[in-house]
């Protein structure tokens, strides 16, 4: 199992880590909540282990991204020093699975995952796994789909229970990675894509199979069970006997028009998940793709891109003074001064928290952080009223400009050093990077 902790005392930290290694899983720590986050936006966990009390925002907080945000179900347990019955209140309110009252102990911790394992993601105990037309014999590490054998090597085939295991669930290439040649190894997460791709040919996960497995740019794969409507026999000996077509059949009509219907609300489905859903701007998938978009064209055409990251200052305590309503009204009013200051060729998007992201297409370094800079000023010349006190809202960015070839990961991961580089600074200012030898500083 993989295991993510969000702990911010070393000692606590490194204990519990101990703890789960030993039991044989797969660990993952954090010190703070902005780490842990933006390991979960791009990894896949089995369970999350959160602290309440953190240096920059609370275990609560961090739940309810996941929850929220993201629509992200993996179990969740909170451990704390806090035992008053309004927190644990809080905290299976938001979503947590059971919380643990530190100081903790070894096996009662270890007994209460197992149990909040078992009763969310339950594993047969039976060596054989049947789904559908598929079948795989643990012990004798043998496959067969309809009966017939399917030859698998024993990567392929742990890789294919795994799948099978966490079926309709997006898993990271990390998390493969860990779940079937073990932690670190030394292989290129390529190797997760050239067994994928061997394993859907040899067990023939297709559409007409019943089955999906599908990429997601930049993350994982999901393998997903497709449920086809059957066909009646009526239908099938018509058209086999020269009848109408099943089309001109009512009940065929009928499920036209609920197959339409389907298709409209997995578009509507499909905007909202590349959109966020508490400040219309683009959310992180949204985001990706347009990135994807705008390097390809600049590529083409060998036109500069730029892409920069703006983080709010002193977040924290608009929620903690205000509440996360006056929060959530902070960061659509943020959003809202983000689109005012959007020329038509740019785009926008909340990547998560408070942190949100703007691509610029068509512009040099020196335009992004000047457009950034501006945004800046506006946001801290004008007041945000809130819990009937005015107050100016500041960020810190970091903006850089792309090269050809280079990775999405590897662009933001500059921009954002260069957001941390601003709050370091001081906060409200942009940073702008060209490259890591040079760095110039705005406001």
């Amino acid at each position: 199992m993989r295991v993510a902790i969000l702990e911010d005392d070393p000692v606590h930290r490194d204990t519990l880590s101990a703890w789960l290694r030993e039991a044989g899983h797969d660990v993952h720590a954090f010190p703070c909540g902005r780490d842990f986050i933006r390991s979960a936006g791009r990894e896949s966990f089995d369970l999350y282990l959160l602290d309440w009390t953190l240096p920059d925002m609370t275990g609560h907080d961090v739940l309810r991204w996941a929850r929220e945000d993201r629509g992200d179900d993996v179990p969740a347990i909170f451990t704390t020093a806090r035992d008053a019955e309004e927190d644990v209140v809080a905290a299976l309110s938001v979503g947590a699975d059971d919380y643990i009252v530190k100081p903790m102990r070894r096996f009662e911790t270890l007994s209460r995952i197992e149990a909040v394992m078992r009763r969310a993601r339950p594993v047969a105990a039976d060596p054989v796994l049947e789904v559908g037309a598929y079948r795989f014999d643990t012990a004798t590490k043998a496959a067969s789909c309809e009966g017939e054998p399917v030859a698998l090597t024993e990567k392929e085939f742990d890789l294919a229970v795994f799948l099978f295991r966490n079926l309709g669930r997006l898993i990271s290439r990390g998390h493969m990675l860990e779940a079937v040649w073990g932690r670190n190894p030394n292989v290129a997460t390529r190797t997760v894509d050239t067994h994928i791709s061997r394993v859907r040919a040899k067990l023939g996960l297709r559409p007409e199979r019943g089955f999906r497995l599908s990429p997601t740019y930049n993350y994982g794969y999901r393998l997903e069970r497709l449920e086809a409507p059957p066909v009646a026999a009526g239908d099938a000996d018509a058209a086999q006997g020269g009848q109408p077509p099943v089309a001109a059949h009512p009940e065929a009509h009928a499920a036209r028009q609920q197959i339409d219907e389907l298709q409209q609300e997995l578009d509507k489905a499909s905007r909202l998940l590349r959109h966020d859903q508490l400040t219309g701007l683009l959310s992180r998938r949204g985001l990706e793709e347009l990135f994807d978009k705008e390097a390809a064209r600049a590529a083409r055409l060998a036109r500069p891109l730029c892409l920069a990251v703006l983080d709010l200052d002193n977040f924290k305590q608009i929620n903690d003074e205000l509440g996360h309503k006056a929060g959530d009204e902070a960061l659509r009013y943020c959003a809202e001064a983000i689109r005012r200051n959007l020329r038509p060729q740019d785009g926008a998007g909340r990547y998560g928290g408070e942190e949100f992201v703007i691509v610029y297409p068509e512009t040099g370094l020196e335009q992004a952080a000047t457009a950034l800079d501006r945004l800046r000023r506006e946001l801290a010349d004008t007041a945000f009223r809130a819990g009937g006190q005015d107050m100016a809202i500041t960020f810190s960015g970091g903006v850089t400009a792309w090269q050809a070839g280079e990775s999405a990961e590897a662009v933001l991961e500059r921009a954002d050093e260069a957001m941390y580089r601003a709050k370091r600074a001081g906060k409200d200012r942009v940073i702008a990077v060209q490259a890591p030898a040079a760095v110039d500083e705005i406001g």
